[in-house]
C-alpha cells in the first residue's frame, strides 16, 4: 500500500510504509541479493587467494634459480681466471 506519489525531477517515486508487506517483500529481496552478491564476491577473493598462492610459489622458484644462477655465474668466473692463470704459467716457461 502507498502512502503517497511524490515526484522529484520528473521521476515518481513511491514511498511505502514499512509495515506494507509489499515493501517488507521488496526488502528482502533486495536483501537477498546484496548477500547473493556479497558471497559471490567472497568467492572471487578465495579464487584470487588462491591464484596468488600459486603464482607466489612460482615467483619464489624463479628467485630461488636466479639467486642459483647468480651463485654459478661467479663461480664459472672463478674457474675462468684459474684456468686463465694456469695456462698463463704453463705458456711462459715456453715463450
Amino acid at each position: 500500500m502507498k502512502d503517497e506519489d511524490l515526484d522529484f525531477n520528473n521521476k515518481k517515486v513511491i514511498v511505502y510504509s514499512d509495515k506494507d508487506p509489499f515493501f517488507i517483500d521488496d526488502r528482502t529481496m533486495e536483501i537477498d541479493k546484496m548477500n547473493k552478491k556479497i558471497s559471490n564476491l567472497n568467492e572471487i577473493f578465495k579464487d584470487l587467494s588462491s591464484i596468488v598462492e600459486k603464482q607466489k610459489m612460482k615467483v619464489e622458484n624463479i628467485e630461488s634459480k636466479s639467486e642459483e644462477s647468480t651463485k654459478n655465474t661467479y663461480l664459472g668466473i672463478d674457474e675462468l681466471r684459474n684456468a686463465e692463470m694456469k695456462l698463463k704459467s704453463f705458456l711462459c716457461p715456453i715463450l
